[in-house]
């Protein structure tokens, strides 16, 4: 099983104290936490699941240059910005994915991220 998380999960922090933001809510934090929520999803899951021989893993799904930013000054200021900041590998936006899906001999990584078809570290909150 292979579940989308984000880089952005760098910026996450699950507050168990407010999980519904109900004190405190920003939707670009928000999604950060999500995506930080993910890859603890996939490391329990694949724990609960290891007796059954199932494998999953939390894969950061690549930039993938879309119009659809044009249509929002918002999301096209945030996307400058985060292209001017933040050094990512581009690339095919499935690649990742298939790579973790269909590469045999990887299951003894089941439960860790990869981006970029490889694992890769993860933010120290998680």
């Amino acid at each position: 099983m292979v579940n989308l998380s984000s880089v952005a999960h760098h910026a996450g922090k699950i507050r168990f104290q407010d999980l519904e933001s109900e004190k405190r809510y920003s939707w670009g934090f928000a999604y950060c936490h999500s995506k930080m929520a993910n890859i603890l999803f996939t490391w329990e899951l694949a724990k609960r699941l290891q007796r059954m021989g199932a494998t999953l893993y939390a894969v950061h799904p690549g930039m993938v240059h879309s119009e659809l930013v044009q249509y929002s000054f918002l999301l096209c200021l945030l996307w400058q910005l985060f292209s001017l900041f933040v050094k990512l590998v581009w690339e095919k936006g499935a690649q990742t994915r298939l790579h973790c899906a269909i590469t045999e001999g990887l299951e003894p990584l089941s439960a860790k991220y990869f981006n970029d078809r490889k694992r890769t570290w993860v933010s120290p909150r998680a």
